[in-house]
C-alpha cells in the first residue's frame, strides 16, 4: 500500500514515515496492559487489529449472543485509542505528503 511495487520507493517511504512519526503517547489500557506502539508501521497494525476486532464483535452483537463478554469490553476506551492511532497516522502521512510534494 505504501510503496506500490517499487522496492526502492518502499525504503524511501519508510524513512519518511519514520522521520515524521510521532507516537500516540496517550493510549489508555483496555482492561490489561496498554499496548505500546514502537513505530509508524506498528501503529498501522494496531489500528487495523483494533478495527477488525470491533467488526468481529459487532457480528457477535448482531447475532444477539453478547452475554458476559460485552460487560468486560471497554468500548469507549477502545474507540478513543483507535481514534488516537488514526490521528497519528493522519498527521504523519500529512507531513510525508508535504515533504514529497515540495
Amino acid at each position: 500500500m505504501i510503496a506500490r511495487s517499487d522496492r526502492s520507493d518502499y525504503g524511501k517511504q519508510v524513512k519518511l514515515l519514520t522521520k515524521n512519526w510521532k507516537a500516540p503517547n496517550d493510549l489508555e489500557p483496555e482492561g490489561g496492559e496498554t499496548e505500546g506502539i514502537k513505530d509508524v508501521l506498528d501503529n498501522f497494525s494496531f489500528a487495523v487489529r483494533k478495527i477488525e476486532a470491533l467488526k468481529r464483535i459487532s457480528r457477535i452483537a448482531a447475532a444477539g449472543s453478547e452475554g458476559q463478554f460485552f460487560k468486560s469490553l471497554k468500548l469507549d476506551i477502545r474507540l478513543r485509542n483507535i481514534n488516537r492511532a488514526l490521528y497519528s497516522i493522519r498527521n504523519c502521512l500529512r507531513d510525508v505528503i508535504q515533504e514529497t510534494e515540495s
